[in-house]
């Protein structure tokens, strides 16, 4: 009797060890994974041994519609997905938000900045669901270090009087999604980014025709203090990071009299170090090359001009032939950002069109010939690689 109630026992230890098994492997995040109900149309030949998985793109949408939306290129399958967000999530009822400014991954999150929304939407980047959303006011761009986001934006809780106030930069905890400080920075400010332990911002005054901001301000992110501040060109907007440490800083000038331009800042001095007198406006950085995006208006008509340059960082040469050379440029109606796989050195190029209809996303290779292109939602603005895998995907 003794041994039969010791074998009873032992067979329920047994069972209850069986079933936290199956329990534990039910709830892997493989196994959990939902599967997306969107099917990707195929573009390219899959490469499944990169370490880039993916590309995300962000489609800003019309503003003041809450229509922006998420796009996928998956490089193991070749497909490109349309509009991910209210699939994957549809119990964020009011969807992505409206116009997407940044988009940025880190950490296997996915950080898109919804200016229109006044928040930062957090996802994973393995699944795509929503993880959090972090209040910030009209949000513009956001850079990272260690458990910190610092985004910049318009808005200066100190100072309510609208056209006339300055901007800030918030301190978030990645931690707790959570604004930690802010700091009051110039007016209307643009891109962002951390370098030498030091917070760099360009600030436009976008609002302030035609008296625009010509200033980049420099912030202690122990302090979050402003430290120091560069004069540079007018009008100052998107930023890229070079491999050489230096910090590309795009001048937009007044549309008039003055031309767009690039601003290099040595983030180890924090001063201006030179300028390249080139059409600007979206730049990307990959190995010693700078990739530019050039789209200039002109009054009294404000009729844009399009092209496409590539400037060594190392030689200090712009190559007159540019970082297209199959002439397909032709095909681009509106170059509106450019991002390059750190991985294959691809180029991608999102087309806004007419502002109206569906963009397109046109990837060439490191040698500047047409791969592959997609449609995409409306105004495909910006674009981050992953190194993790979005899963579910059929």
């Amino acid at each position: 009797m003794r041994d039969l109630k010791k074998s009873l026992r032992l067979s329920a230890i047994a069972a209850l060890l069986l079933s936290a098994a199956f329990q534990f492997t039910a709830c892997s995040d493989d196994d959990n994974t939902p599967k997306i109900d969107i099917t990707g149309t195929t573009v390219a030949t899959p490469q499944k041994n990169l370490s880039s998985k993916g590309v995300f793109v962000l489609n800003e949408g019309a503003m003041g519609t809450n229509k922006s939306s998420l796009d996928y290129f998956d490089y193991t399958n070749g497909n490109y997905y349309l509009n991910l967000f209210p699939t994957i999530n549809p119990d964020v009822t009011l969807g992505l938000g409206d116009t997407g400014n940044d988009i940025q991954v880190y950490k296997g999150k996915v950080y898109a900045v919804m200016n229109g929304s006044n928040l930062v939407e957090v996802m994973s980047a393995k699944t795509g669901k929503h993880v959090a959303s972090i209040d910030i006011p009209a949000c513009r761009f956001i850079t990272f270090d260690g458990n910190y986001a610092y985004v910049s934006s318009y808005a200066d809780p100190t100072d309510k009087t609208s056209e006339t106030t300055k901007g800030s930069v918030y301190k978030v905890n990645l931690n707790t999604n959570s604004v930690e400080s802010t700091v009051t920075v110039g007016y209307q400010p643009e891109g962002v980014a951390f370098a030498n332990g030091k917070v760099f911002v360009a600030n436009s005054g976008g609002y302030m025709y035609p008296n625009y901001e010509h200033s980049v301000n420099v912030i202690d992110p122990q302090t979050m203090q402003v430290e120091k501040t560069i004069d540079a060109g007018l009008n100052l907007g998107k930023v890229a990071l070079g491999n050489d440490g230096n910090l590309y800083v795009i001048s937009t000038g007044n549309y008039s009299t003055v031309s767009s331009k690039i601003y290099v800042v040595n983030t180890e001095t924090a001063a201006l170090s030179d300028s390249i007198d080139t059409r600007v406006s979206a730049i990307a950085t990959a190995g010693d090359n700078l990739y530019i995006i050039g789209v200039e208006y002109k009054a009294p008509t404000y009729e844009a001009t399009n092209s496409y340059s590539l400037y060594n960082t190392k030689t200090k040469e712009l190559s007159a032939a540019g970082f297209i050379t199959d002439g397909t440029d032709s095909r681009i109606v509106m170059p509106y950002a450019v991002a390059v796989n750190p991985d294959t050195k691809e180029i991608f190029v999102a087309d806004a069109k007419d502002y109206k209809t569906p963009g397109a996303l046109y990837c060439y290779s490191a040698d500047g010939k047409l791969q592959w292109s997609a449609t995409t939602g409306l105004i495909p603005g910006h674009m981050a690689f992953t190194t993790t895998q979005l899963k579910g995907l059929k």
